[in-house]
């Protein structure tokens, strides 16, 4: 990827690119610090990027926008989100389990705001499985789904 003046603004620009080949419509798009999470898609619309993103590879900058947009069509990680998610990046799921990804680093139960999908308020939580467990061998993150109050 070029340089920019402005790398924030040139990553703003290629999620409304990964928008319209998604065909969803963020209401609006933020980067800003975030200690816990690349990214995250709230209940309005709104996708927020974590500024740490600008300096990882654009391969694992796509997997984090394509996942957050993707949270304004389907609000869980179900069979049809895994599915798009391999069809507009593949390998998504190697890239999942590595040390980028900041959920696969931690124990800490982490929070991201997702689309609910026409539902009220969700919460949806991270939490990586322990070690061992086939799913985190092939880099599965567990979800709860929790009404917020």
């Amino acid at each position: 990827m070029k340089s920019s003046q402005y790398p924030a603004q040139d990553l703003k620009r290629r999620v409304l690119s990964w928008a319209v080949k998604l065909k969803v419509n963020p209401r609006a798009v933020r980067v800003q610090d975030m200690r816990r999470k690349w990214g995250s898609c709230s209940s309005t619309g709104t996708i927020t990027l974590a500024s740490d993103l600008l300096d990882q590879e654009q391969r694992f900058q796509d997997y984090v926008i394509v996942h957050e947009l993707l949270h304004l069509r389907l609000a869980t990680h179900g069979r049809m989100f895994k599915a798009l998610m391999s069809a507009y990046v593949p390998g998504w799921r190697a890239m999942e389990g590595t040390g980028q990804h900041r959920f696969a680093e931690s124990t800490d139960r982490q929070e991201a705001r997702c689309d609910a999908g026409g539902i009220d308020e969700h919460t949806v939580r991270h939490r990586t499985r322990k070690k061992g467990n086939s799913a985190t061998q092939h880099g599965t993150v567990a979800v709860h789904v929790e009404n917020s109050v």
